[in-house]
């Protein structure tokens, strides 16, 4: 980096010269993470002056996701005493039992603090940060081994799993002060100084980072929930009849379907901040002029402007929830989406309000833009970042390329079905219950509420799921349950049934469109940890396509079948 070799980003931060940019260089620096025990030392252990290496016990065991004959857990015994300032051994102490994963997944980076060759460089391991959570599960498999070696009688008679007191143990002192510690040298297992205070500021700044992700999913629902409720008023206003004002409402399908297209590609070019923050501002300050239109023409390019901007705010805020799942090696992408359920149902009901106590739509409209405005301005700085697309290949054409991978279109096509679940809910649900069923149009509209309830409710329990049922099972079994619950309440007419039938078909699809979005991911993730952009766009515009086409295809299909609902042909078609 300092001759002028790496990200281009780094080394104008350097300010060495740009001779070659591969984003590659620093990137995939192995090490072994480990687990620790720690135990107290009884009186029996003294260590002696020791001026030479030691051989060390070590015992070999394999994990439940070890490949055949190969051990992939070794649990190292240490035992030695912390270091000073100058790097002498001074004590107390200290025992543990060491579970290290000699298989990591997880990848960290080294790049050059400054130009200075004496300056130590910035090494960041990111231990446990690897793909399905592999070095976790790995080191969780069989840390359970570490107390059951502690038992036994060679170690329990040299230290105890008694908590470690430091009035009792603190005036035990190596002999000398040259003396070293009776440990494996493994990388990994740096855990005190600086290098503790930098774990805290990471784990810190990644839950911050969990919590801005969060928050932005939480503002898209808000601004999205918050004009859909105020269409009869906008109706009203522009003397739109119903069928000119059905084919009104496409313009915002059509902007959403058309702009996730090429998000992916913005995202990748610019980084997910910026699109994050130009894609908020847009859909927020599209809202005023809503109640400006007079017109169905000006109410549809309105519409084909707000469509738009939350086709591109979609993406990048998935394409940053990706980037924070990748840092932290958790399953959030549900958890991130229940924010989104229930930003939706927070802007739903201010909008009812306002419409219930006679709040004109521009005064409606302004609160929210200004609101929204406020929240991203205050949040879009902690967004988390990857670093921007650089190269040739990076920018230039995979999406052709896109075009010729069937996994891409596979998970598609699985978010096509659950976009059309989720549309043809939302538009025909209530309808269903009152024309079906005999309910109230008020009991009737609680269908889809109960379905929006018990998708953001599993949404928000979806770390747990994923981390339990994996994303393949859950993408089956979610598919599984919503089928059954629509059919429930398509074919028994028991009202109390309906009700449930919707509460399974939103808890199973709840969780199937964020994993596959993580999956699209994942599948051009590059070596640094980076990418996955462009599949995002490509996958969620194939999803949007379903909003689009989902509910008419629905309604047609029951039209011209002997199915007595749209609902019908909903659970059919989940199936």
């Amino acid at each position: 980096m300092r001759s002028g070799i790496g990200p281009e980003r780094v080394l104008r931060e350097l300010g060495a010269p740009v001779v070659l940019p591969p984003a590659g260089v620093g990137s995939n620096l192995i090490d072994h993470p480990k687990v620790d025990l720690s135990l107290t030392p009884a009186d029996a252990l003294v260590l002696p002056d020791l001026h030479v290496y030691m051989a060390q016990t070590v015992l070999k065991v394999r994990s439940g996701m070890a490949a055949d004959e190969y051990w992939d857990v070794h649990i190292v015994p240490t035992a030695g005493a912390g270091e000073d300032e100058h790097g002498r051994f001074v004590g107390p102490l200290t025992v543990a039992l060491n579970v290290f994963v000699l298989t990591p997944r997880s990848s960290g980076t080294v790049r050059a603090r400054s130009l200075d060759p004496l300056a130590p460089p910035l090494v960041d391991p990111r231990y446990f940060t690897g793909p399905d959570g592999h070095d976790r599960q790995v080191a969780l498999d069989r840390v359970d081994l570490a107390p059951k070696l502690a038992e036994t009688t060679p170690v329990s008679e040299l230290a105890t799993l008694v908590p470690w007191s430091p009035a009792r143990h603190s005036p035990r002192r190596v002999p000398r002060r040259g003396a070293r510690r009776q440990r494996v040298r493994v990388a990994g297992a740096l855990r005190h100084g600086s290098k503790a205070e930098e774990g805290g500021d990471r784990v810190r700044s990644q839950r911050v980072s969990v919590f801005i992700v969060f928050i932005v999913f939480v503002l898209n629902g808000v601004i999205a929930g918050s004009w859909a409720p105020r269409i009869p008023t906008l109706a009203g206003k522009i003397h739109a009849e119903p069928g000119v004002l059905g084919i009104v409402l496409l313009g915002a399908s059509v902007g959403l379907t058309v702009a996730a297209s090429f998000a992916g590609r913005l995202c990748a070019r610019f980084g997910a901040p910026a699109i994050v923050f130009a894609s908020a501002v847009s859909a927020a300050c599209a809202l005023p002029v809503l109640a400006l239109v007079t017109t169905p023409l000006q109410l549809g390019l309105v519409l084909v402007w707000i469509g738009a901007s939350f086709g591109v705010f979609d993406v990048s805020m998935n394409v940053a929830a990706v980037t924070v799942i990748r840092r932290v090696d958790r399953p959030l992408m549900p958890v991130f989406h229940a924010g989104f359920s229930f930003g939706g149902l927070a802007g739903s009901l201010g909008a009812a309000f306002a419409a219930g106590h006679g709040v004109g739509l521009l005064p409606y409209f302004a609160v929210v833009t200004v609101a929204s405005l406020a929240v991203t301005v205050g949040v879009i700085r902690f967004v988390p970042r990857e670093e921007p697309a650089t190269g040739a290949e990076e920018r230039g054409g995979p999406d052709r390329r896109m075009l010729r991978r069937p996994v891409l279109w596979l998970l598609g096509s699985i978010a096509f079905v659950s976009a059309i679940v989720e549309g043809s809910n939302g538009d025909w649900s209530a309808l269903f219950a009152v024309r079906e069923r005999g309910m109230s149009e008020g009991t009737g509209a609680l269908v889809f509420s109960v379905f929006s309830v018990a998708m953001a409710m599993v949404r928000l329990l979806g770390e747990r799921i994923q981390r339990r049922f994996g994303p393949f099972g859950i993408v089956v079994t979610g598919s599984l349950f919503a089928g059954i619950g629509l059919l429930t309440a398509a074919i028994v007419p028991v009202a109390w049934l309906t009700y449930a039938g919707y509460a399974m078909a939103g808890g199973g699809v709840g969780l199937v469109f964020p994993i596959v979005l993580d999956l699209a991911g994942a599948v051009s993730r590059r070596s640094d940890g980076t990418g996955g952009e462009r599949e995002i766009g490509f996958v969620t515009s194939i999803a949007y396509s379903g909003f689009l086409i989902g509910p008419p295809m629905i309604g047609g299909v029951a039209q011209l079948t002997s199915c007595r609902s749209p609902s019908a042909s909903s659970g059919s078609s989940r199936c």
